[in-house]
């Protein structure tokens, strides 16, 4: 079976179930159109953004040095917060990320020098494995700054 189907039908068949469960439990499914688009686009960045460049990556990369390249997503989410003027982020909260950033760099570099020596199928894994971090950064700051509802909420109450 491709990548991409698999990865697909997981999630066909996990929100299948998700959706008989809340249905079962009477909570509510629908929201007005401007929430419902809110709550795709955060779902088609976390979800399928980073796992579509996950698992086309993976065809090129083992699975380690993939974990280890999106590991890169804390810096990542760090850097926009730092960027964005609602909430910024202390520099020595900052600071912390350094030594990590170094530490995760020092792994991750026999593979990027292989492919910087000509193995390009290598880069391009390891490019899109980072746009899938991007998509993971955008859809975790809009879902903590959007109003939508949370999901706790849905799950404690059993009502919306």
């Amino acid at each position: 079976m491709p990548a991409l189907l698999l990865a697909g039908t997981r999630f066909l068949i996990a929100g299948s179930i998700l959706l008989a469960w809340c249905r079962w439990r009477g909570l509510r499914l629908f929201w007005p159109r401007k929430t419902m688009a809110v709550l795709a686009l955060i779902g088609l960045l976390l979800l399928s953004g980073n796992n579509v460049a996950l698992v086309y990556a993976e065809k090129t990369v083992s699975s380690g040095l993939a974990s280890l390249v999106l590991a890169v997503m804390p810096l990542c989410v760090a850097l926009a917060e730092m960027i964005l003027p609602v909430e910024s982020l202390c520099l020595p909260r900052m600071a912390g990320h350094v030594p990590w950033f170094c530490r995760l760099s020092v792994l991750v570099w026999p593979s990027l020098r292989s492919g910087l020596s000509g193995d390009s199928a290598r880069l391009v894994a390891i490019a899109v494995l980072l746009a899938g971090a991007l998509f993971w950064t955008a859809g975790s700051l809009i879902s903590r700054r959007s109003a939508c509802p949370s999901t706790a909420s849905w799950l404690l109450h059993g009502k919306c």
